[in-house]
């Protein structure tokens, strides 16, 4: 556990976004806000997503909330042809999603990093894109920072990162580990009885409770009024999904290859308890074995 600990945190501090990746960030997102703000003076730009809560990683997109403006197919045309007049990049239309509703998304030219537009009225339509409603959940609990960018990486290795990949998007991993912390045993018994738990002792056990034991047909994880597991109801869809009660809303029903993801994070969890016996053979050993650190087995 200690190990593993010092291995975690010295990954986070590898992976956090360099001097470079945060400028070329920023000039994709004026360049960004200058195309919207020719085309629509009254839009409000706002950044939110990973990048406002600080949960980015190398291979993060952009997500941009433009309020001010309505949301109709003509604007959100306007604006996908005004960007790629301008080079910035190629957005196209997307669908009615339970956080971001109907928006535009592609890659910028340049980087190639993904771009998303939220379109809205009223900011507060999409309440649940702020920043500080995450940060305020993850600074609850030690550690649920490091976590969500471990679980985001896992999960962007094996491409069960994103809906479109019927996998686990952003704010749905955040919620995934604020729900474990939430029940976790070091943040459940009395104060006087705790004891420190290290990272690498709550990464194995998320892999644990969400690999083994949390039942993706039956359990809906429920993050409000200090956190509990529902069981889902006879109306509810039996197929199995990661599905979530969170405070920006009902997650998860488009999680269709849910059991991948428990399957890998089973596999994950195998792998870091795996004990290896310093005298064996280098041929008997699994390939993971050889791996020089415990997260290079899994990453």
């Amino acid at each position: 556990g200690v190990q593993l600990h010092a291995e975690i945190m010295d990954w986070v501090r590898y992976m956090r976004l360099t001097e470079g990746e945060l400028c070329a960030r920023a000039m994709a997102i004026r360049n960004a806000r200058s195309v919207i703000s020719e085309v629509y003076r009254s839009a409000s730009v706002q950044v939110v997503g990973s990048l406002a809560t600080g949960l980015a990683l190398p291979d993060s997109g952009i997500d941009l909330l433009v309020s001010g403006v309505n949301p109709t197919p003509q604007v959100l045309g306007s604006l996908a042809a005004a960007l790629l007049r301008r080079g910035v990049g190629m957005l196209a239309v997307k669908e009615a999603d339970p956080v971001f509703g109907t928006h535009l998304a592609g890659r910028l030219k340049d980087t190639r990093l993904p771009l998303r537009l939220v379109v809205c009225q009223d900011p507060k339509e999409r309440s649940a894109l702020r920043p500080e409603l995450l940060n305020n959940y993850l600074s609850l609990f030690r550690g649920a920072p490091h976590l969500v960018l471990l679980v985001k990486h896992f999960l962007q290795l094996r491409g069960l990162k994103g809906p479109e990949h019927g996998g686990v998007d952003s704010v749905l991993t955040c919620m995934m580990v604020i729900s474990f912390l939430q029940q976790h045993p070091s943040n459940t018994v009395d104060k006087g009885n705790k004891r420190f738990t290290g990272l690498g002792e709550l990464l194995m056990d998320f892999f644990e409770v969400y690999g083994q034991y949390y039942s993706y047909q039956c359990v809906d994880m429920v993050v409000v009024d200090g956190g509990r597991y529902d069981l889902r109801g006879p109306a509810g869809d039996l197929l199995p999904r990661l599905v979530c009660n969170s405070p920006v809303g009902v997650l998860g029903h488009d999680t269709w290859r849910a059991l991948r993801v428990r399957d890998a994070f089973e596999w994950a969890a195998l792998v870091l308890a795996h004990q290896v016996d310093p005298a064996s053979e280098a041929g008997t050993l699994p390939p993971f074995a050889t791996q020089p650190t415990l997260l290079a087995r899994i990453l």
